[in-house]
């Protein structure tokens, strides 16, 4: 029965699939995007300065460390995983087995 009312749902809204399609796009396009590459050199600077901090003594510093810390995992996060081959069923020659 959830697939009625969700289907039902889409039906009151009174839009064709074209316009629900636009709609969905103009959001999508309004989401804002991280480029790789301005994330690696962010984590780089997070990291530098976390490591400069680290030669101070005062327990401001020791927060901003952690807060450094903190930045750093949420944008590697935010970062594309490298895909796995184990198990793909190839040796490290590539061939078969």
């Amino acid at each position: 029965m959830t697939l009625y009312w969700a289907l039902k749902k889409y039906e009151d809204t009174g839009l064709t699939p074209e316009q629900v399609q636009e709609v969905k796009e103009r959001e999508a396009a309004k989401k804002p995007t991280m480029d790789e590459k301005k994330v690696r050199e962010a984590i780089e600077d997070l990291k530098e300065l976390a490591e400069l901090l680290q030669n101070k003594e005062s327990s401001a510093v020791d927060s901003a460390v952690e807060h450094c810390n903190t930045a750093i995992e949420a944008l590697e996060k935010q970062l594309p995983k490298k895909p796995t081959l184990e198990g793909d069923g190839c040796d490290q020659e590539r061939k078969a087995y």
